[in-house]
């Protein structure tokens, strides 16, 4: 007989759930998404949109006022908005990882999703570059000439010149073009994390995006073939897209995450943002920093962000704005920089506004043109 009976009972009720728990594992059962953790994901994904708008709006206000400070505060923690963007990705990425076939559809869909946009807004910036720039600066009298693009300006366009490879020329795009190159090579690293059981190799993958990422990061603005590594098929993007990827194949359910976590985080967040300009001297520090940083911004994002109150036909606008901010913040700095010391804010909230009218409006006037423009969402 038992000394202990209750005590066995229970120990038997946790050995059956580990038992139910490993034989969900070995046939990659993976968590659903629930609807309020889809409704919470697209208001971080909106939120993540206008952090990246105020990341290009141009700092006017000298830092020693209390707008300036405000302003470089904006700037400083808008720097985890593309890692929640490339988390985001692989998360929904291993939703299809059980799937036969998973592979092709994937590539088709984001051929329509990411690779369409990203050659026609980048038509759309050639038409602006290389027509109507010169033709206002011309009108302005600022003496602007208009010559035929050569073949390394197209080249440029669409950030494919090996020899002098930055960015494509509209310069937001490079999330546009990585992301689509790391589905495409998704079956490289997806591996590692399903079924879940592949822990270990998880967690290999992720350290080598790190070591990649540290590798490419002090020559990506020298070195051409590293900057081609870097904003083509970045190590940073796959750290992040590959975590968001075992989130989702280890069965976290991100919808239970507590408040507290993501105040804690936050308080981390601000902490680390504020340490990492003091060890900007100690390149290994302030890298970690960096990435400790983002991993608090996204559990922020997740916990808290996420769980704010949103107007119904915002969140379908992410991508939109993303796509459309370039071009107003760009040609409104152009105009009022000189002209208003305090446009940082003023910009960023009218390249936001651009994003959504744009979007609503394409879509009411056309909706097979939105679905090109903007790859199908909403």
């Amino acid at each position: 007989m038992e000394r202990w009976p209750g005590r066995v009972q229970r120990k038997e009720q946790v050995m059956n759930r580990r038992s139910v728990l490993g034989s969900e594992a070995s046939h990659g059962t993976l968590l659903p998404i629930t609807r309020d953790l889809s409704r919470r994901l697209a208001t971080l994904s909106f939120v993540t949109s206008c952090l990246v708008v105020f990341i290009h709006s141009v700092l006017t206000s000298s830092p020693d006022s209390w707008l300036g400070c405000f302003e470089h505060e904006i700037k400083r923690y808008a720097d985890v908005a593309v890692p929640v963007f490339f988390f985001l990705s692989g998360f929904f990425l291993a939703g299809h990882f059980g799937e036969s076939g998973w592979w092709g559809r994937e590539v088709e869909k984001r051929v329509r999703t990411l690779l369409v946009p990203y050659v026609v807004w980048s038509l759309i910036g050639a038409v602006l570059a290389w027509g109507l720039d010169p033709l206002l600066w011309k009108l302005s009298g600022n003496g602007g000439t208009w010559t035929w693009p050569t073949l390394g300006d197209w080249l440029n366009l669409l950030g494919v010149n090996v020899w002098a490879c930055r960015t494509p020329l509209v310069g937001v795009l490079w999330y546009v073009r990585s992301l689509f190159v790391l589905v495409v090579l998704s079956p490289l690293w997806a591996w590692a994390f399903y079924p879940r059981r592949h822990w270990g190799w998880g967690v290999l993958i992720l350290s080598l995006a790190v070591a990649g990422w540290w590798l490419v990061h002090p020559w990506s603005h020298v070195d051409d073939w590293r900057s081609l590594w870097s904003w083509t098929c970045p190590p940073r993007g796959l750290l992040y897209m590959a975590l968001g990827a075992g989130v989702r194949c280890w069965n976290w359910d991100l919808g239970k995450i507590p408040r507290w976590a993501g105040c804690l985080a936050l308080v981390l967040c601000v902490v680390i943002a504020h340490v990492k300009p003091l060890v900007a001297g100690y390149d290994a520090i302030a890298f970690i920093l960096r990435i400790a940083m983002h991993f608090c911004g996204i559990l922020t994002g997740v916990a808290l962000v996420g769980r704010l109150p949103l107007p119904k036909g915002l969140a379908a606008t992410s991508f939109a704005i993303y796509l459309v901010h370039p071009f107003v913040v760009e040609h409104l700095h152009m105009w009022l920089t000189w002209r208003w010391p305090h446009a940082f804010i003023p910009v960023a909230l009218a390249g936001i506004g651009a994003g959504i009218v744009v979007y609503h409006g394409i879509r009411w006037l056309s909706p097979r043109a939105a679905c090109i423009l903007f790859g199908g969402r909403g």
